[in-house]
């Protein structure tokens, strides 16, 4: 978890941001921009920065699969230690 979010946990920190919340609001609603964008109350186009961004910190594309994959496995880990 440490090694995949901490850049992006780092920016919403320091930034008030809200990048952790839209990365796994994207991945939840399966990628669905339309679908992530309405949940999260945000244009489309913010959603999008918003992913663009988190993967630029992370030097990580979410279009390969093993990253796809890490990044959710990532997600819930850290969910899973904010309930604690």
């Amino acid at each position: 978890m440490e090694r995949v979010l901490r850049p992006v946990i780092a920016y919403d920190e320091e930034r008030g941001g809200d990048l952790v919340n839209s990365l796994a609001t994207y991945l939840r609603c399966n990628r669905s921009w339309q679908k992530a964008s309405e949940e999260l109350f945000v244009h489309k186009q913010t959603l999008v920065y918003r992913i663009r961004r988190a993967e630029q910190l992370m030097g990580r594309k979410l279009n390969d699969t093993a990253t796809l994959a890490e990044t959710w496995f990532a997600l819930q880990a850290l969910e899973l230690l904010r309930d604690r």
